[in-house]
Protein backbone atom coordinates (compact mmCIF):
# COMPACT_ATOMS: atom_id res chain seq x y z
CA UNK A 1 0.00 0.00 0.00
CA UNK A 2 0.80 3.53 -0.80
CA UNK A 3 2.20 5.57 2.50
CA UNK A 4 -0.28 7.49 3.50
CA UNK A 5 -3.47 6.88 1.67
CA UNK A 6 -6.35 8.47 3.38
CA UNK A 7 -8.37 5.44 3.52
CA UNK A 8 -11.19 7.10 5.51
CA UNK A 9 -12.28 9.25 2.12
CA UNK A 10 -11.48 5.94 -0.18
CA UNK A 11 -13.92 3.91 2.42
CA UNK A 12 -16.50 6.72 1.96
CA UNK A 13 -15.87 6.56 -1.82
CA UNK A 14 -16.07 3.12 -1.93
CA UNK A 15 -19.21 2.99 -0.07
CA UNK A 16 -19.18 -1.12 0.61
CA UNK A 17 -17.07 -1.62 2.97
CA UNK A 18 -15.68 0.32 6.29
CA UNK A 19 -12.62 1.45 7.24
CA UNK A 20 -11.75 -1.41 9.04
CA UNK A 21 -12.41 -3.31 6.00
CA UNK A 22 -9.46 -1.30 4.33
CA UNK A 23 -7.38 -1.53 7.22
CA UNK A 24 -7.67 -5.67 7.41
CA UNK A 25 -6.51 -5.55 3.81
CA UNK A 26 -3.18 -3.37 4.57
CA UNK A 27 -2.51 -5.63 7.33
CA UNK A 28 -3.10 -8.84 5.78
CA UNK A 29 -1.21 -7.24 2.38
CA UNK A 30 1.92 -6.40 5.51
CA UNK A 31 1.37 -9.83 7.16
CA UNK A 32 1.29 -12.32 3.66
CA UNK A 33 4.51 -10.11 2.62
CA UNK A 34 6.43 -10.95 5.79
CA UNK A 35 5.16 -14.37 5.54
CA UNK A 36 6.61 -14.78 2.00
CA UNK A 37 9.50 -12.66 2.63
CA UNK A 38 8.79 -10.48 0.01
CA UNK A 39 11.36 -7.65 -0.38
CA UNK A 40 10.25 -3.89 0.37
CA UNK A 41 12.86 -2.52 -2.37
CA UNK A 42 11.94 -4.09 -5.48
CA UNK A 43 8.72 -3.94 -6.77
CA UNK A 44 8.71 -7.18 -9.34
CA UNK A 45 9.38 -8.93 -5.60
CA UNK A 46 6.45 -6.86 -4.20
CA UNK A 47 3.54 -9.10 -5.18
CA UNK A 48 1.27 -11.40 -3.60
CA UNK A 49 -1.20 -13.70 -5.02
CA UNK A 50 -5.10 -13.26 -4.64
CA UNK A 51 -4.71 -16.12 -2.49
CA UNK A 52 -2.17 -15.03 -0.43
CA UNK A 53 -3.57 -11.71 -0.32
CA UNK A 54 -6.43 -13.25 1.25
CA UNK A 55 -5.15 -15.70 3.37
CA UNK A 56 -2.51 -13.00 4.97
CA UNK A 57 -6.32 -11.27 5.74
CA UNK A 58 -7.58 -14.29 7.28
CA UNK A 59 -4.50 -15.51 9.59
CA UNK A 60 -4.90 -11.52 10.77
CA UNK A 61 -8.28 -11.88 11.91
CA UNK A 62 -8.03 -14.97 13.12
CA UNK A 63 -4.86 -14.71 15.18
CA UNK A 64 -6.72 -11.59 17.16
CA UNK A 65 -11.01 -12.80 17.06
CA UNK A 66 -10.42 -16.80 16.83
CA UNK A 67 -14.35 -17.69 15.63
CA UNK A 68 -15.61 -14.33 15.32
CA UNK A 69 -13.65 -13.79 12.30
CA UNK A 70 -16.09 -14.51 9.63
CA UNK A 71 -18.74 -12.89 10.94
CA UNK A 72 -16.42 -9.87 11.44
CA UNK A 73 -15.24 -10.41 7.53
CA UNK A 74 -19.10 -10.71 6.84
CA UNK A 75 -20.19 -7.76 8.96
CA UNK A 76 -17.43 -5.43 7.05
CA UNK A 77 -18.43 -6.62 3.59
CA UNK A 78 -16.51 -9.60 2.46
CA UNK A 79 -18.94 -12.37 1.86
CA UNK A 80 -16.53 -14.51 -0.56
CA UNK A 81 -12.93 -13.54 -1.79
CA UNK A 82 -14.30 -12.05 -4.71
CA UNK A 83 -15.53 -8.92 -2.05
CA UNK A 84 -11.77 -8.74 -1.09
CA UNK A 85 -11.04 -8.57 -4.94
CA UNK A 86 -12.91 -5.82 -5.70
CA UNK A 87 -11.93 -3.82 -2.79
CA UNK A 88 -7.91 -4.79 -3.63
CA UNK A 89 -8.93 -3.53 -7.49
CA UNK A 90 -10.35 -0.91 -5.73
CA UNK A 91 -7.52 0.32 -4.57
CA UNK A 92 -5.56 -0.90 -7.69
CA UNK A 93 -7.52 1.78 -9.63
CA UNK A 94 -6.76 4.34 -7.37
CA UNK A 95 -3.12 3.80 -7.09
CA UNK A 96 -2.55 2.44 -3.49
CA UNK A 97 -1.75 -0.72 -4.78
CA UNK A 98 0.21 -2.60 -7.80
CA UNK A 99 -0.51 -5.14 -9.66
CA UNK A 100 1.22 -7.19 -12.59
CA UNK A 101 -0.01 -7.59 -15.91
CA UNK A 102 -1.69 -11.56 -15.49
CA UNK A 103 -3.18 -10.40 -12.71
CA UNK A 104 -7.10 -10.47 -13.09
CA UNK A 105 -10.24 -10.09 -10.38
CA UNK A 106 -11.11 -13.46 -11.39
CA UNK A 107 -8.48 -14.77 -9.15
CA UNK A 108 -10.10 -14.21 -5.87
CA UNK A 109 -13.76 -15.58 -7.14
CA UNK A 110 -11.27 -18.90 -8.02
CA UNK A 111 -10.85 -19.45 -4.15
CA UNK A 112 -12.39 -21.23 -1.38
CA UNK A 113 -15.13 -19.65 0.50
CA UNK A 114 -13.62 -17.30 3.62
CA UNK A 115 -15.39 -19.67 5.96
CA UNK A 116 -13.49 -22.66 4.56
CA UNK A 117 -10.09 -20.70 4.74
CA UNK A 118 -10.47 -19.85 8.39
CA UNK A 119 -11.63 -22.86 9.51
CA UNK A 120 -8.26 -24.66 8.02
CA UNK A 121 -6.32 -22.00 9.64
CA UNK A 122 -7.11 -22.32 12.73
CA UNK A 123 -7.34 -25.84 12.92
CA UNK A 124 -3.77 -25.70 11.97
CA UNK A 125 -3.07 -23.65 14.57
CA UNK A 126 -4.30 -25.62 17.15
CA UNK A 127 -2.55 -28.55 15.72
CA UNK A 128 0.60 -27.04 15.81
CA UNK A 129 -0.46 -25.79 19.74
CA UNK A 130 -1.20 -29.18 20.42
CA UNK A 131 2.33 -30.24 19.20
CA UNK A 132 3.66 -27.92 21.05
CA UNK A 133 2.62 -28.69 24.10
CA UNK A 134 4.45 -32.11 24.07
CA UNK A 135 2.30 -34.04 26.04
CA UNK A 136 3.93 -37.00 25.47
Amino acid sequence: MSLNPDLQNMAAEWGKNPLEAFQLLGEGLRHASKRHELDGDDDSQQHLSAAELVQGMIEVLVDRCGFMAVPLLNDWGFMSPGDIGELTFFLIDRGVLGKQSNDRIGDFYELPELEELAEEYARRQLDESIVGLNLA
